[in-house]
């Protein structure tokens, strides 16, 4: 049988925290899985190139050869001023899931970071049901599995945590959206884990 592979990223995740938390005892999922397979932190400069991380991540290319900096507001060779990335300016990124299913495996992606729809991928693929930084718009392979998802699961309470209004009362708003949000991001990651073996 081929070996299966489960990743799992973290975005924004305090290392210290999660190893405190671990120890802890708090955390006993992710204790079982960090024991059983590798983890690590990134150590990349966070302040210059904080768009860099997940495009690096899943193409395994540096931003250095793969100019992907900032998805909102990039640079683009041969034209005069900065602008939004389009998913047709990514569609050629190489990206590990297509490999993988290039290769025979059956693969499925759920929510990375700066990821649209990949052309011609043969695998189950959720883009953008809940994430910080959303620019593509949310989508599916096979196109139905967005809506199936959200008909069972809910849609994803909160579109950003960075327009919440800052008084107290919206803030309180947005922890327990958040709290909802991470119910609903579980359930349906379980949801797709559960429908075959991957």
């Amino acid at each position: 049988m081929p070996a299966r592979v489960l990743f799992i990223g973290l975005d924004a995740a305090e290392p210290s925290l999660l190893r405190a938390l671990i120890e802890r005892g708090d955390l006993p999922a992710l204790a079982a899985l960090s024991s059983r397979g590798a983890s690590g932190s990134l150590a990349n400069c966070m302040l210059t190139l904080p768009g860099a991380v997940w495009p690096e991540i899943m193409s395994g290319v540096s931003c250095g050869t793969l100019p992907r900096f900032f998805h909102p507001r990039q640079v683009i060779t041969g034209e005069a001023a900065p602008r939004p990335l389009t998913a047709a300016d990514v569609a050629d990124d190489p990206t590990f899931w297509k490999v993988a299913a290039d290769a025979g495996r059956r693969v499925a992606v759920a929510d990375i970071p700066h990821a649209p729809p990949t052309p011609g991928f043969s695998g189950v693929q959720l883009t953008e049901y809940g994430l910080h930084d959303s620019h593509f718009g949310s989508a599916s392979q096979p196109p139905s599995l967005l809506d199936q998802l959200r008909a069972v699961h809910g849609p994803y309470p909160t579109a950003s945590c960075d327009h919440a209004g800052g008084s107290t009362r919206a803030n309180l708003q947005l922890l327990a959206d958040l709290h909802l949000a991470a119910q609903r991001k579980t359930n349906v990651l379980l949801d797709l884990l559960g429908r075959e073996p991957w």
